[in-house]
Order: structure tokens, then sequence, then C-alpha cells
């Protein structure tokens, strides 16, 4: 059995400042005394920022309109956002699509031009598409351009209806910029700042649009995509006011989580007092932990950070009387990371504080990956849903039944084994009977496939006479990989080539060299060492460097002798997907 458990609290706030669209300038050269003609080369380049409020962490593809269509990229978005195209030689129309995620939610955003220059992407350029192509889905225009051409009148005329559609709102935000062509900027104020108050959603069934309050979920316009210039309801001076109430928070926590951030950079010099002041008097209990608790398991896991923040930007939406911070972190090494579920803020004496969620499960999930190369040469991979679950404060958790996508209709369970004080683990009757994995519920590709973006699983969990003590939500934003769609670049590399336990160096330095997979963008890499035999197990991990291709673990030498043991690098993509590829050691 592979006991596999991650540090989950990871708080790490980070500031994130968007740069302008890029400007390039193509130069010519001039000759000397001779009067032979000189040639100037124009380059020209399609370039924008692709965000829904936070840039999106993911890719960006642009297609021309030639008879048979050139595809760019897919090209990585950049932390801030930016991205940038040569169209040189190219045919306008060009088609742009940003595919990834924000903040744990699942975006695939479209835009067109109809010349090089600036093209940004995002949730209002998706609708502009659509309507200016009279479709109720934009993504059929990207996939299909000869049949849902782009003309410059038709999309002049869909800005010039969404902008009439939403004119309240963004001359009060002073954001009635063209959002293909204007200048767009993540910081909290005119067009980002309308992203940060309202979502911009589009039914892909029927084209139905609704522009909804992030905060309170009320739709303040609706129409649909092929009749933008006639909407069913356009945004009110009243809703407007109802969502300036969120910038203006917005921007204050958005200082406390800048300052946090500070904070946290100081890495072995942080003390308890440094992190004290940003958590709430009221905080009560956050996955199990109090305030005190809590305090100490971030001391330790931000005192040991071999990285620095470098850029952070959060997104709120409402808790209660509180607010649900959500963000986009950065950090020195250009991993990326963000909260699973997100922070609870209160305001306490007219400052912004963390406050406990209130919930006493501890709950990491993801969309899932596994594959063990073995001592005898022999490879599985498994492809599914994994869960670390525990009870950490041991506020009697028993049991846990899941439900949601992928999953039987009446769910699967977890439970707490005898003698097992913290760890839930999927009872047997759901575990796949080769690699009998306690934490990784397997899947055939069929119903991967099955899974939506986005999907919603619920938790509840009950006590050891079965009466129900919490229920809880959490979203997976992309799908597990399916086998079929799995190379080799999917998953991380290293330089470990002895399956001998010895291998492992046991009570030493284990050194690697390692690789980032190249099928998709890399977010974040850990490496694991675990040994073990039939009644005892030790771990060590650490964070890989982006930046970095060799690392080493230290492990204790432990009291008993172990058995078996393995070596796995851990690798996230864009969508939060986990890719996990073990060595075992015997």
């Amino acid at each position: 059995m592979i006991r596999l458990i991650l540090n989950t609290k990871k708080w790490k706030m980070l500031f994130l400042c968007l740069a302008a669209p890029l400007v390039f300038t193509a130069c010519g050269g001039g000759g000397g005394g001779s009067t032979t003609p000189t040639t100037t080369t124009t380059s020209q380049k399609v370039s924008g920022v692709a965000a829904a409020g936070l840039p999106v962490v993911g890719l960006v593809y642009l297609k021309d309109s030639a008879s048979t269509p050139t595809t760019k990229g897919p090209t990585e978005i950049g932390s801030d956002g930016s991205f940038s195209f040569d169209v040189t030689g190219l045919t306008a129309p060009f088609y742009l699509r940003a595919q990834g995620s924000v903040a744990g939610t699942s975006y695939d955003l479209y835009s067109a031009t109809t010349s090089s220059g600036t093209v940004n992407i995002n949730p209002l350029t998706n609708l502009a598409v659509a309507g200016a192509a009279g479709v109720t889905d934009p993504s059929s225009v990207y996939s299909n351009p000869a049949q849902n051409p782009i003309t410059q009148a038709n999309l002049d005329k869909a800005v010039t209806d969404i902008q009439t559609m939403l004119k309240p709102l963004l001359d009060a935000y002073n954001a009635n910029v063209n959002p293909i062509t204007g200048t767009y900027t993540a910081d909290h104020t005119g067009l980002d700042a309308v992203f940060d108050a309202v979502a911009v959603n589009i039914s892909t069934t029927d084209g139905s649009v609704t522009v909804v309050n992030n905060v309170t979920d009320a739709t303040i316009a609706s129409g649909t995509t092929t009749t933008l210039s006639t909407p069913t309801d356009t945004v009110t001076t009243t809703e407007v006011t109802q969502t300036q109430t969120t910038t203006t928070d917005i921007q204050a926590i958005q200082t406390m989580a800048s300052n946090f951030a500070t904070a946290i950079n100081k890495g072995a010099s942080l003390t308890a007092a440094d992190l004290d002041t940003f958590y709430a008097t009221t905080y009560g209990i956050n996955d199990g932990l109090d305030r005190t608790q809590t305090i100490t398991d971030q001391l330790s896991f931000f005192q040991g950070m071999t990285n620095t923040v470098t850029s952070m930007n959060i997104t709120i939406e409402a808790s209660g009387t509180d607010y649900k911070v959500n963000g986009l972190m950065y950090f020195s090494d250009g991993s990326s990371n963000f909260w699973q579920e997100g922070l609870i803020v209160t305001n306490e004496g007219g400052l912004w504080k963390l406050k406990g969620n209130g919930y006493k499960s501890d709950i990491y999930f993801d969309a899932n990956t596994e594959r063990r190369i073995n001592a005898d040469s022999t490879v599985q991979t498994e492809n599914g849903l994994h869960f670390d679950i525990t009870d950490v404060g041991n506020l009697g958790l028993q049991s846990v039944k899941i439900t949601g996508s992928g999953l039987p209709a009446s769910g699967i369970t977890l439970s707490k084994p005898a003698n097992e004080p913290v760890w839930l683990y999927i009872d047997t009757q759901y575990r796949n009977s080769t690699l009998n994995e306690p934490h990784l519920y397997v899947m055939d590709d069929t119903t991967i496939g099955s899974i939506p973006d986005n999907s919603i699983y619920t938790f509840t969990f009950y006590d050891a006479n079965s009466t129900l003590i919490e229920t809880r939500t959490r979203k997976i934003a992309k799908r597990p990989f399916m086998s079929s769609e799995l190379t080799d670049g999917h998953f991380p590399t290293f330089g470990i080539t002895s399956h001998s336990l010895s291998a492992a160096n046991i009570g030493g330095t284990l050194t690697f060299t390692y690789a980032k997979p190249t099928a998709f963008v890399t977010a974040w890499m850990m490496a694991v060492l675990e040994f073990y035999n039939s009644s005892n197990n030790a771990r060590y991990s650490k964070e890989l460097l982006l930046n970095q291709s060799s690392g080493s673990i230290l492990s204790g030498t432990p009291s008993w002798t172990a058995t078996q043991g393995h070596f796995s690098i851990f690798a996230r993509d864009e969508f939060s997907r986990m890719v996990r590829l073990f060595w075992m050691f015997q």
C-alpha cells in the first residue's frame, strides 16, 4: 500500500500586476552611400492579455483565414496574462482561443480580429465573437471560421451592443473601452474591476446570456448572443451601486493579502507574531484546526519555503456576511498555485482578516494520473479521482460519502480503519483490485470522458454512530486525463535507475535530477521519498523548483527496518490535475 500525504495548507498570497498589452515596433535598415534600393520588412503581431478577472493560466492559440488555415500555438500564457503571435504572412481575420483555468475554474475563451495589433481575450470578447457571428457557441467560430466568418462591421456592432447593454456598469468603472482592442490591466480598476464584480455567462445550448453579480448571484443583465442589440434586461443604476461595494472591499482585501505575502517572504525569520495579526480573533476552526494550531502549522510551512512570493491577485464571493477569497499565485521559480476551496475573510475592527471556514474535515481532492515503475520493470498507469481526507483535529469524523460526476450513483465511501486516528481511506469495495490504492478511485476512459468541466462533488461526513457531522463541496476544473490521451510527455522524468532499497539512501541524502512534463503547462512540482514495512512508515518531501533540474531529499534513520519504499515526483498542470510518477524500491 502506498500512503500519500500532501500538505494542503498553502496559503501563499501573491501580488500580480498585469502589464499593458505589448507593443511591437518593426525596424528597417538603410543603405550607406549606395543607390541600391533598401527593402524594409515589417513584422506583424497579434498581442494581448487573456484574463477573466485574473490572468488565465494555460495556453493560447491563433488560427488564420487561409483556405487551409494556419494554426499557431499552443503558446503558454504569461503570468501577467500576456501573449503574442507573429502573424507575418498569415491571412486575416484571426481567431484566438485561450484555454486554461482561473483560480480553479476552467475557462475556454475566444476572441477575433480582422487585423494585427492588440487583441485581448476575456469574457466580453467571448460574447462579442458569438454575437458577431450570430451563433450560440463562440467555440464554433474558432472551430470552423469558414462557416462562421467574422467581419469588422459585425465585430464592431457586437461590441457596441454589449457596451449598450452594460453601459451604466461600464461607465461607473470607467471601463467603456473596446474589450478586444483596449488596454487591459489586471489591477482591480477599469475593465478588470468589472470582471471582479460580475460574471458573464453564455449557455452554449441556446445562446442565452446572463451577467451576474459575483457576490449576490443576482442577474443584472440578460439577453442572447444572437439578439445582443435587443437585450432582455439591461443594467440599472441601483444594480451598479450594489457591485461597487464589492470593488471597495476587494481593494482593501488585496492590500491585506499583499501585506501577508510580504510577511511570509521572511522565510526562516518569520515568527508567529508576524502571522498573528492576519488572523481574526473570531477565527473558529479551519479544516479541523483552531486559530493557534493554524498559525503553528502555517509558520512551519512558510519558514521552510525555498520559493518567494512574486505576484498575487484575488477574487471574492459572498460567504454569509464575510467573503470567500480565491487567488492566483506566482512564485520566484515560475510555479503557480491557487486555493482549492478559497479562504474566508472577515472585517474585524475595520481590518480584513483571515477566518476559519468552520469545517472539521481536511480535504485534498484532484483529478489524478498515477504511473508506477515497479522493481520487475512492469509499468502500471491508472487515472481517476484522488482523495486525501483527514480528521486532522481528531474531531470524530469516521466516514464520508462522496457523490458527483463519474462516481457511482450512490457515491463512494471512505472510512477510518481501526487504530487510525486521522486518515479516511477508500472502502475496499471501491478500490481497484490490482492497485488496491486507498486514495485513488480508478476510472476507465468512458467514465472519465463523461465528466464535464467544473464538476462539483459533495462530501458528507458522519461520526461513528452514522450521525451527520458536516457537508461540503469541492470542484475540479477539468476531468482526469484519459489513458488514450497519455504520452511519455505527460510525466516528469528523473535520474534514478536502481530499484534496490539501498538506492533510496535511507538515513542520508538522496540526490536526483528531474525534468518537468512537456505535454502541458506545469504549474507546480514536488518530490517524495517514502519507505515502510508492515507496521511503520516514514515520509519526506520537498517542493521542486521549476527553474532547476536537480534536487535532494534528506531522510532520517528509522528505529525499525524498512522493507520497501518509493520515490515519486508529482506535477500539477494548469487545471490542477495531478500526474504522479512512482519509482518503486524493494
